[in-house]
């Protein structure tokens, strides 16, 4: 056996004293603590060769020590493990946690995998393991902040979790927080306009991420969350958590709706129908379709389509005034559908700013990455096995770590086709055939969105056509054709946003038909909207749930890397610095007492 330096010759005598003390009890021998006092006066002479044999020795000898009774070393072990745990939800709950993505919710901001500390005292002091607060102060809760949220008392699936694998809980849930109490809020061009409690402007607080690219939609579906009775003859649509509308069906099968008394909007009787909820008109769900699936009369409207691969269908404007017959055990609702032919060039500029769920390639066959089954039914030759995603046009090759590499622009999955891009838009996001059009009344819409800000046709965040567009100016007269034919069709055109001729924004608008944020209640948005679940599913989050907020990317490596995108929220803040001094005076006390346990020279201890 090698001769041991006089560092490791020093570490052994430590660790051996503080074990033989440990179970000093159950065995104690004036002749080992001479050896261990011999081995400490060789090295502090120096002598390595002596220091060493020493060593060895002072470990055969405390092997042969009796062992302490199996009740005390289970006691002892039980002890231990739970003031680590204690320390550990302490740590976790009040000051800061390690937390890994895994959705894709919050993307561009936040992908699959990564890994963030989140600041558990940024917003106020938790009251570990108990939903509530020890102090709060609402004030440093920021719009367009990004916070961190527990699902306690919310209207949430698959919430269920365990801490360290013992304490049951609910999972935590990282969003961008959009609307805070007293807000009211409406949806435009994918932007946010809106009035505080105090009917104050907050348009430019909400829009300032707007360049980045990060955009909202005021509903997940038209329906909302919750399924129907099928055996009953009415059901309501809920939004933002809560029941907005009551569809009753007459003994003849045709819908009458009713808005229900809500919180969440001043006065519904202001609406002219269920569109004006919030923007909701202004916004259309989209698929990309062959000319094939038009009915005559649609073709006799859009004329010779044979120059046109594609024609983009836009369900809009969800009515409860539309009487058409109610065919269907779901929760479906009367909506309005509109046609847009689309030109080679346009299909080309959706593709280079195409973007998609996560995906995996495996023999052809694609799945959605972290999805629970294996099989989609869907098919895409040409692509080597891998995991990919789409983000803006630029495709990328994601490995095991979450490290994402952007792919050379000869790569097999740039190829373009007609084919190739509706499948990737009508079915990117989902990855199932499900959302595989049959024919034009397939009610099944993949979370795709159209809409116009200032005159252009937005899809995928970007114009796709613009207002001076010789389609899209042909489409808007036929649109209005069609409103004045069919007595219960609504025109998707751009309504604009709410503001005055003079460019203020339109308080009286926002009041009239924007969504009230709950007192002690905040909105909730995935800076992903195709793909996030939040208070357009759950409700708004209460007050008492807010956690704290992500304050660094460290994994993977990268742009992304470092401070996550959102508005700055002050770290000196009474809640922050009193968990930090709080949490350093414990770690200094801790580091002292250790380290008088192992100082040098022992000074030892005979019974």
């Amino acid at each position: 056996m090698p001769e041991y330096s006089l560092r490791k010759s020093k570490k052994i005598l430590i660790h051996l004293y503080k074990l033989f003390r440990s179970k000093r009890s159950q065995a104690e021998t004036s002749h080992f603590i001479d050896v261990l006092e011999e081995l400490q006066n060789s090295i502090l002479q120096k002598d390595r060769s002596k220091a060493s044999l020493l060593a060895k020795k002072g470990k055969t000898l405390y092997s042969s020590l009796p062992k302490k009774a199996l009740l005390k070393r289970v006691i002892h072990f039980v002890i231990g493990l739970g003031f680590a745990l204690i320390v550990a939800v302490i740590i976790r709950q009040m000051w800061f946690e390690l937390y890994e993505i895994p959705t894709g919710s919050m993307r561009p901001t936040f992908k699959e995998q990564d890994r963030v500390i989140v600041s558990k005292s940024k917003f106020g002091i938790n009251f570990p393991l108990l939903t509530k607060h020890l102090y709060f102060d609402k004030d440093l809760c920021k719009r367009m902040s990004i916070f961190v949220f527990t699902a306690e008392n919310m209207n949430t699936t698959d919430s269920e979790m365990l801490y360290f694998y013992l304490f049951p809980g609910k999972k935590q849930y990282i969003k961008r927080l959009v609307g805070k109490p007293g807000d009211t809020l409406y949806f435009y061009g994918g932007k946010i306009y809106g009035v505080d409690q105090e009917g104050n402007d907050i348009s430019p607080e909400l829009q300032q991420l707007s360049p980045l690219g990060i955009e909202h939609i005021p509903f997940i579906r038209f329906e909302g969350t919750k399924a129907p009775n099928k055996f009953s003859s009415s059901f309501a649509l809920n939004q933002m958590g809560e029941n907005v509308v009551k569809i009753s069906l007459s003994p003849s099968g045709r819908r009458e709706g009713k808005f229900l008394s809500s919180k969440l909007y001043e006065n519904h009787d202001s609406f002219a129908d269920y569109y004006d909820l919030w923007g909701f008109k202004n916004y259309a769900f989209a698929r990309l379709v062959p000319s094939s699936y038009l009915d005559s009369l649609e073709k006799s409207y859009l004329g010779d389509l044979s120059s046109y691969p594609l024609v983009l269908e836009m369900h809009h404007s969800p009515s409860i005034k539309n009487n058409q017959p109610f065919r269907s055990s779901m929760a479906t609702i009367g909506k309005s559908v509109s046609y847009l032919p689309l030109s080679k060039d346009h299909l080309k500029k959706i593709f280079k700013g195409l973007y998609t769920a996560r995906f995996i390639v495996k023999n052809g066959n694609v799945t959605r990455y972290g999805s629970s089954t294996n099989q989609s039914n869907i098919s895409i030759d040409k692509i080597p096995d891998g995991t990919y995603e789409f983000y803006h046009g630029k495709a990328y090759c994601i490995y095991p770590t979450g490290v994402a590499k952007e792919l050379p622009e000869d790569h097999p999955l740039y190829e373009f086709s007609t084919k190739r891009l509706q499948t990737f838009f009508n079915l990117g996001i989902e990855f199932h055939s499900y959302y595989n059009p049959k024919n034009k009344d397939d009610f099944i819409l993949p979370s795709r969105y159209a809409y116009f800000r200032e005159g252009d046709l937005y899809l995928l965040g970007q114009p796709i056509v613009y207002s001076n567009d010789p389609e899209l100016t042909n489409y808007i007269d036929i649109e209005n054709k069609k409103s004045r034919s069919f007595l219960n069709y609504t025109p998707f055109i751009d309504h604009g946003p709410p503001l005055k001729t003079d460019g203020s924004l339109n308080i009286d608008m926002i009041h009239k038909f924007g969504l009230k944020v709950p007192d002690k209640h905040y909105l909730a948005l995935g800076d992903n909207h195709a793909m996030s679940g939040d208070s357009r599913d759950f409700g708004f989050v209460p007050e008492e749930n807010i956690k704290g907020t992500p304050s660094v990317i460290f994994w993977p490596p990268g742009s992304r890397f470092g401070t996550p995108t959102q508005v700055f929220i002050p770290w000196f803040s009474f809640p922050n610095i009193f968990i930090w001094t709080l949490g350093i005076i414990s770690l200094s006390i801790g580091i002292y007492v250790t380290k008088r346990k192992t100082r040098f020279p022992i000074d030892f201890e005979r019974s």
